[in-house]
């Protein structure tokens, strides 16, 4: 059976201060996630998925209040 790397999501601001991270293969139900900001000050911010510690997707998000 195929193995996949761990998956981990962090979210993290425009300084690089990582403010959310969950590894996607320990966390049970749906590969679904949902990431609430809300708690967040305005600005920017960047939502990333790793793979085996390498970076297969940013997105950058813009949190106006």
């Amino acid at each position: 059976m195929f193995e996949r790397e761990d998956l981990i999501i962090k979210v993290e601001d425009i300084n690089g201060l990582s403010l959310y991270t969950i590894n996607v293969n320990e966390a049970k139900g749906s590969n679904q996630r949902n990431i609430d900001l809300s708690n967040y000050s305005s600005g920017v911010y960047f939502i990333s998925i790793y793979e085996g510690g390498r970076i297969l997707k940013t997105h950058k998000v813009s949190l106006t209040k």
